[in-house]
């Protein structure tokens, strides 16, 4: 149902692009907002610029689409990829009409803005390469500026080791072992395992967590295991994480815990 929702979404908004011009379809995009294509070259960086690139043909040219069909597909934990395949049929100034099968790939994901939680999309890529003649200038699907701003979005995932664990309802988590941030102990078996993307609720006691991860992660607190990779600093009795996140620390075991983390953030 959420992925429905979703997927609708991301529809209505480029939708709204083609039909209504670009003022509320840019209240969906990401402030650093980059859009590739769909010729060769054509690269627009940030929302205020994108507004002042498409304002200028807005009102001279008018659309529509046909035979739209898309694809919604998870990426990982509150980021999604919409790809989108349709007819655009341009209507031109001087009464000439042209037909584009376009190819649209649509970043979207989950961040928080002034304080609550929004769809935002960072990148969106433009090209009918799929569908182009051979040795057409169409930008092409994967180039090396757009494949370097996925990865800068989303990092190199592919010798990435996915942790199993298991879920409510009979599901199953894949957990990318360096994107555990912390973990933290709930009430019976149940634990809540934090991330860069978002909070995951498993069926495993801390301890059977504990056992799955790899030597970068250290139990500091009877009820948290922290990502070593992510501490900036010990103090007060706290850990204090790169995100802003604070892990309690014992008073008893605060010379043995900030020792322990000493010793094993140098042979990292």
């Amino acid at each position: 149902m959420f992925n429905n929702v979703l997927e609708q979404f991301c529809v209505d908004a480029l939708l709204d692009f083609y039909n209504k011009g670009n003022v509320s379809f840019a209240d969906y995009l990401d402030d650093n907002f980059v859009w590739y294509g769909p010729m060769t070259g054509q690269k627009i960086q940030g929302k205020e610029n994108f507004i002042n690139a498409f304002s200028k043909f807005k009102n001279k040219l008018r659309f529509n689409i046909e035979n739209l069909h898309t694809k919604l597909i998870p990426l990982k934990a509150e980021v999604f990829l919409l790809i989108a395949t349709y007819e655009l049929y341009t209507y031109y100034p001087d009464g000439k009409v042209v037909r584009y099968d376009q190819h649209m790939i649509i970043v979207s994901r989950r961040k928080k803005v002034n304080g609550e939680y929004q769809w935002k999309s960072p990148l969106i890529h433009v090209s009918d390469v799929l569908y182009g003649k051979v040795g057409a200038k169409n930008h092409p699907l994967v180039s090396e500026t757009a494949d370097q701003s996925l990865a800068d979005l989303f990092g190199n995932r592919v010798n990435v080791k996915k942790l199993v664990f298991s879920g409510k309802n009979n599901s199953n988590y894949y957990i990318a072992e360096d994107s555990i941030r912390y973990i933290e102990g709930g009430k019976g078996v149940r634990s809540y395992i934090h991330t860069k993307d978002g909070v995951y609720t498993v069926n495993h006691i801390l301890k059977d967590v504990a056992e799955k991860l790899p030597d970068y992660y250290y139990r500091c607190h009877s009820s948290y295991i922290v990502n070593l990779r992510c501490i900036t600093k010990i103090s007060n009795y706290k850990i204090f994480l790169d995100g802003g996140e604070e892990i309690p620390v014992p008073v008893k075991r605060y010379s043995q815990v900030r020792n322990d983390i000493n010793s094993l953030i140098e042979k990292l």
